[in-house]
């Protein structure tokens, strides 16, 4: 059997220099790889988004009866910014209309649900839940006269 020896030294082409090179070389590699792995995350079309925030506000306002009358049918949503809250892994994109603000994200999974988040009036009508597969689901609901 034939042991590999770490050399204490730069010793040359031959030496800890060449093993140090390939080390670094491999590890850019592994890192490289990890990071494409982890933020691939592929966004939503136009029309997908489009689709999530009437699906949402919909929802919002068949559920919601004091939340209706602030859902008129043309809310024309435009996009503000990336979320500030940053996360590894995880996209988030407001959106504003019809004084709504509309926040929608995801986690970096195989699995899409999107965390959606609807405020009217600066936190008047906060609403928040879930959408999987066009399903949407409730977390909570808060109407505050």
């Amino acid at each position: 059997m034939k042991y590999i020896r770490w050399p204490r030294e730069n010793t040359g082409p031959d030496g800890a220099g060449r093993n140090i090179l390939l080390l670094i070389a491999i590890a850019f590699v592994v890192f490289s790889v990890a990071a494409a792995a982890c933020t691939s995350v592929p966004a939503a079309s136009d029309k997908e988004t489009g689709s999530m925030l009437n699906n949402t506000m919909q929802y919002i306002k068949q559920h919601h009866t004091d939340a209706a009358p602030f859902i008129t049918e043309n809310i024309s949503f435009t996009q503000v910014a990336a979320s500030d809250k940053r996360k590894i892994g995880y996209n988030s994109v407001e959106y504003s209309g019809g004084g709504w603000m509309v926040t929608i994200g995801h986690a970096a999974t195989a699995v899409i649900i999107e965390e959606t988040s609807a405020s009217y009036n600066n936190g008047k009508i906060v609403w928040t839940g879930r959408n999987q597969d066009g399903v949407i689901s409730e977390d909570s609901y808060n109407y505050t006269q």
